[in-house]
């Protein structure tokens, strides 16, 4: 799945990077987006983003345990219970591997693109590599035990 979002990420970047549709105002809010999010590693603010990526990967599988558990019984309240997990994830500034790559994915094709410098790779590489892990175990281990017992 992250292979396949990365894969994709690459693609969809590079339409985007070739287009005007990343306008000048756009493409300083995606320096400034990905400069924080490489400056957990820069900092050594490894925890802060483990953490960040165990709460967002809880609250996303939250919103799944709802929609596929059968309490959600309209599209409508699993479509609420779906964007209301994605909304908190969003809102709070939580961390997901996934989203994560696609970004650096897509800052990548933009660097290449247009001479500029935004993206360090291996900064992006050890964000996506501490996000996955804070993921795993925020959805696979905390939600994960939960449907296990």
């Amino acid at each position: 799945c992250l292979i396949g979002n990365v894969l994709g990420g690459f693609v969809l970047g590079f339409l985007f990077a070739g287009t005007s549709v990343i306008n000048p105002d756009m493409a300083e809010y995606l320096g400034h987006m990905v400069a924080a999010k490489q400056a957990y590693i820069l900092d050594g603010h490894y925890l802060d983003l483990f953490l960040r990526a165990i709460l967002c990967n809880f609250f996303i599988n939250i919103s799944m345990l709802i929609v596929y558990s059968g309490n959600a019984k309209s599209d409508g309240a699993k479509m609420i219970a779906m964007y209301v997990g994605i909304f908190i994830f969003v809102y709070l500034g939580l961390e997901h591997s996934v989203a994560n790559s696609v970004l650096f994915a897509m800052t990548f094709w933009y660097d290449l693109i247009h001479g500029t410098s935004i993206l360090v790779l291996s900064d992006a590489f050890w964000n996506v590599v501490v996000a996955l892990i804070g993921n795993l175990i925020g959805g696979g281990v905390l939600i994960g035990a939960y449907c296990s017992f």
